[in-house]
């Protein structure tokens, strides 16, 4: 019935000609946030490669993602978070930098020698906001690769400088899920950053990275905590360095 009705709308279109159809094309643009029903009609949304210039435009291009998108961010900027990584995507949405292909490939680490080629992410300005978190939105398929995270200057965080899941989230269904973080740096370039990456959630793959630096006098820190939740999570040839405890 829905590709009838389409087939009807086309014709439509054809018969009162392009620039009604300009006008009128659009709403399926709009639609990408919907991919269930734009199946049911037998269109596939098109996927999209957001360039953010700015931090704004990059929170935005998170917001507006659908799956199979991908958000290519440019290498040597800086991007300031806190951004949160939101839920309801069918396919994997990439964050990637701009000097992706120059990276190492799967199964080998990156090295200092790999930063000019990524764009820098910045954790939020104030204690205890992250570069990147999944907090109270159930976040899955997204793929996180080829960027350096940093604390900001004299900000202390307790959470984690990337967040996926939290305590709060006690059942499987709740809880992150499809998350790949490869390739990245991530780093505490001073005290006060407890954790690198905090882990609630199911089908997580952490693989290639550098997480190093955490510390805090008298708190026990770690370069990946695993909370909790169903799994599996995978982590796999990343360089961990923390005090008291990786």
């Amino acid at each position: 019935m829905f590709r009838v009705l389409l087939l009807s709308f086309s014709l439509l279109l054809a018969q009162t000609g392009p620039g009604i159809a300009i006008s009128l094309s659009t709403p399926l643009r709009m639609m990408r946030p919907y991919p269930a029903l734009l199946a049911m009609m037998g269109v596939m949304p098109v996927p999209t490669d957001f360039t953010p210039a700015n931090s704004g435009d990059f929170a935005t291009a998170i917001t507006n993602s659908a799956g199979g998108d991908t958000i290519t961010l440019t290498a040597g900027q800086t991007y300031t978070g806190p951004f949160t990584l939101k839920s309801g995507l069918t396919s994997t949405v990439t964050i990637r930098s701009s000097g992706y292909a120059s990276l190492p490939a799967d199964g080998q680490r990156v090295t200092s020698s790999d930063r000019s080629n990524m764009a820098i992410v910045v954790c939020g300005s104030f204690n205890n906001q992250q570069c990147f978190s999944t907090s109270g939105n159930d976040a899955d398929n997204w793929r996180i690769t080829g960027l350096d995270m940093r604390q900001a200057n004299g900000i202390i965080n307790d959470p984690g400088m990337v967040q996926f899941g939290d305590s709060a989230e006690t059942t499987s269904a709740n809880t992150p899920n499809n998350i790949e973080l490869d390739h990245n740096w991530i780093e505490a370039t001073q005290a006060g950053a407890v954790r690198g990456v905090y882990v609630n959630g199911r089908n997580i793959d952490i693989h290639d990275n550098y997480i190093s630096g955490f510390r805090r006098s008298g708190i026990e820190s770690q370069a990946i905590l695993l909370v909790g939740g169903p799994g599996p999570v995978r982590i796999d040839n990343n360089y961990m360095m923390s005090m008291g405890e990786i």
